[in-house]
């Protein structure tokens, strides 16, 4: 059940590499840096491509990023697309285990520890998907504190996951003619796994907006 001890640049150790790629969230994105802030497992690093926003997305994470080091604005002012936008975050990454994050969801405290826990109890060096539950929320009543996907089962979504570096490897870069992530990184890891870790827990808290 090998691990690779993955550290930054800086010699620091880093469990989980956290993907963000951002447009216009100034509204939300200080809520979910926090929501990181607040995590129980502390090896982990934020990468941020800001996607050409215009609504000072970019300063509030680069404030962040002066304030603690595992938080990197890695590229903005440049419009590039979300999924490359990814990618580029993936190329920069080091963790042991990969996951994903929009700008405006946020993470339950025990989330990054979960999905690690899951990597490594099969191994970080083997192709190991773990997938979880998320949670709802939103001012609109009628999608506010859904529990999905319903029964046991578990979500393929991208911030719900986690993926060892071995799989993240082959799953990345997603093919730039796609609109979206959450496909490819869905049918693609579960297809070059070679194990799949699975739990009830709830991992991320998904922001349903009004309308």
């Amino acid at each position: 059940m090998g691990s690779i001890s993955a550290r930054n640049t800086e010699g620091r150790a880093v469990k989980v590499s956290v993907l963000c790629a951002v447009r216009d969230e100034a509204h939300y994105i200080a809520e979910m840096m926090d929501s990181l802030l607040r995590q129980t497992l502390n090896a982990w690093e934020l990468l941020v491509v800001d996607d050409g926003s215009s609504d000072g997305t970019a300063e509030i994470v680069r404030a962040y990023g002066s304030e603690d080091r595992r938080i990197q604005l890695i590229s903005s002012g440049h419009v590039i697309g979300k999924v490359a936008a990814y990618n580029l975050a993936f190329e920069r990454s080091v963790g042991e285990v990969v996951t994903l994050l929009a700008g405006d969801d946020i993470l339950p405290p025990e989330s990054l520890q979960v999905r690690y826990a899951g990597v490594s109890s099969i191994g970080t060096d083997k192709r190991v998907l773990a997938t979880y539950k998320l949670r709802t929320f939103s001012a609109d009543r009628r999608f506010d504190g859904m529990l999905l996907p319903r029964g046991q089962g578990t979500s393929l979504s991208g911030g719900v996951v986690g993926l060892s570096r071995a799989l993240a490897r082959l799953v990345f870069p997603i093919p730039s003619q796609l609109p979206s992530e959450d496909t490819w990184l869905s049918e693609v890891a579960l297809g070059l796994a070679d194990a799949r870790a699975e739990g009830q827990d709830t991992v991320l808290r998904y922001r349903i907006h009004e309308g």
